[in-house]
């Protein structure tokens, strides 16, 4: 029996939450610079690079389709926590940007538990490529929000979410 997305949650998340403290304590809080829409098009160019590999079967770059969802995790969390603080650049402590991405990944982990109750993980009858399509369509919502000038911190949970779903379709050996 395959764990639920909950009981896989931690261990999903561990290696992109080292990921993001390594590269606090080398690189500072730099990328508290980047603007909403910013963010928002670093995340769907790694989903686009995702779809692009899926659709041609080729990956010149080199970096694995798994890395990439963990970096779409990671500007997720990045985008929830500029969120908060109104996009505003900020020298922020390693020690301080894991203490606020663990409290992003919260609401992410409360946010899943919601919906798998509803849906009863229905993202396990998804393939990868449904996954990614279904990042896509958010970010582009998350787009036209954003134009309009409206709140889109909603919608970014979901797509951390839909990130870790397809990591734990690739730990579990589907990757399709």
């Amino acid at each position: 029996m395959n764990k639920n997305a909950i009981d896989w949650f931690d261990e999903i998340v561990e290696p992109c939450k080292k990921t993001a403290q390594e590269k606090a304590q080398s690189y500072g809080s730099s990328w508290t610079w980047y603007r909403a829409r910013s963010l928002v098009d670093r995340i769907f160019s790694k989903a686009k690079r995702i779809r692009t590999i899926q659709d041609t079967g080729e990956n010149k770059v080199g970096e694995s389709i798994q890395s990439e969802f963990e970096a779409i995790l990671n500007y997720s969390v990045m985008f929830l926590i500029q969120s908060k603080r109104k996009f505003q650049p900020e020298n922020l402590s390693s020690d301080e940007v894991l203490k606020q991405y663990e409290e992003n990944l919260l609401v992410c982990k409360t946010l899943m538990k919601k919906k798998n109750h509803d849906y009863g993980e229905a993202w396990r009858d998804m393939s990868q490529v449904g996954i990614v399509d279904e990042i896509i369509v958010k970010l582009e919502r998350v787009k036209q929000l954003l134009k309009e000038k409206q709140d889109v911190s909603d919608n970014i949970p979901d797509v951390t979410n839909y990130a870790i779903f397809a990591l734990i379709l690739i730990k579990e050996g589907r990757e399709d």
